[in-house]
């Protein structure tokens, strides 16, 4: 019972000062670039308008930062400023931002503070996931590199998309593991709703997919009881297939009530039609997001400026910014599961990581370490 109390002391020592530093870095910061469209799509949604300015992105991030600046007074309709009828995002956040005489710094600190409370979740989650799998020592450990992680504590002070995504990544994975783990109608119903707040945190959600697939079917895999050989590789693939059809619905569900059950004719570019659709701006932003990375993105790596991307952009990103003490940890885990030979057992740990890892590289979208 002492062990247990001096655990959770740990961990909630951890999540506050997490949250501490958080706080300082959302009160000192002064606004990126991209915070005033993230703040102006979060009071487009919170005052009941459509979806115009979400372009490449999904909302819920939006919906978390305009929370509690919505609450303000004398804000004034987004639709009634410059670049609302011509869907300019950007002129829109210039006006509502600077032009209308606004507590800037207020503003801000009330959008980041809802990603900041998305931290101390993620942080927690993560804790109580490490704890089920590895003890309370390793939660308590996973609790402090959280805390202290400079590109984690970077992200949460801002009222950007990204650490919402991390947060939803995290949390979905998580569910895909409790329902490899137990396959209960619990666990199917929570992996199916974070299943899509992952969809609707960000656009590369959509790997959730297949990684979640492949964690059910090693679910299956290491709790056969059937035939061996292909013949019970083929049952655990059809059982997971089953498993994963199943989440959909409740993932569909999810994006549409964020999307406000939204319905109208969405632009489907490679069939070269317009479809009545649920969630239609998902739809265009799916395939906006699709033709910037065809198009490539204007970069600079290593002393070269180019838009066609480098493979090693985000492997090196990730070894210059990761400090060094998370990199030898990261080797010795490495290490000791390949000697106790647990790929499969710790795939939700390595593979989500491995797989947005390669399929960054592989994309031409070189737009920073986040």
């Amino acid at each position: 019972m002492r062990t247990l109390f001096y655990h959770r002391l740990a961990v909630a020592g951890c999540l506050l000062v997490f949250f501490w530093l958080g706080i300082e870095a959302a009160l000192a910061k002064s606004p990126t670039a991209d915070e005033p469209v993230h703040l102006t799509h979060g009071l487009v949604l919170w005052q009941g308008l459509d979806f115009r300015f979400q372009e490449e992105h999904t909302p819920l991030s939006h919906w978390i930062i305009g929370l509690l600046p919505a609450l303000e007074r004398d804000l004034p309709p987004v639709d009634t400023l410059p670049g609302w009828a011509t869907a300019d995002r950007l002129a829109a956040a210039r006006a509502l931002v600077w032009e209308r005489g606004l507590d800037v710094t207020r503003l801000f600190f009330l959008g980041r503070l809802g990603i900041l409370w998305l931290g101390l979740l993620a942080g927690a989650l993560l804790a109580r996931w490490v704890t089920e799998r590895a003890g309370r020592f390793g939660g308590a450990a996973a609790a402090l590199l959280f805390a202290f992680d400079p590109n984690l504590l970077a992200h949460a002070a801002l009222a950007t998309t990204d650490f919402t995504a991390t947060a939803a990544f995290l949390a979905a994975v998580y569910g895909f593991s409790r329902l490899a783990r137990t396959r209960s109608l619990a666990a199917g119903i929570l992996a199916g709703v974070l299943l899509g707040l992952g969809l609707a945190a960000k656009m590369t959600g959509l790997l959730l997919l297949p990684i979640g697939l492949l964690i059910l079917f090693v679910g299956r895999i290491q709790a056969r009881r059937g035939p061996a050989g292909f013949a019970g590789l083929a049952q655990a693939a059809w059982r997971a297939g089953l498993d994963f059809a199943l989440l959909l619905p409740a993932a569909g569900l999810v994006v549409w009530l964020i999307y406000r059950f939204s319905f109208g004719p969405a632009a489907v570019p490679p069939l070269g039609l317009t479809l009545p659709l649920p969630a239609p701006a998902y739809w265009g932003s799916l395939f906006r997001v699709n033709a910037h990375i065809e198009g490539g993105h204007r970069a600079f790596f290593l002393g070269e400026i180019g838009s066609e991307g480098w493979w090693s952009y985000f492997l090196v990103a990730f070894l210059v910014k990761t400090p060094l003490a998370t990199l030898l940890l990261l080797l010795a885990a490495a290490g000791l599961t390949a000697r106790r030979r647990r790929w499969l057992a710790d795939l939700p740990f390595w593979l989500p990581a491995g797989l947005l890892l390669a399929f960054a590289s592989y994309s031409r979208l070189n737009i920073g370490y986040r």
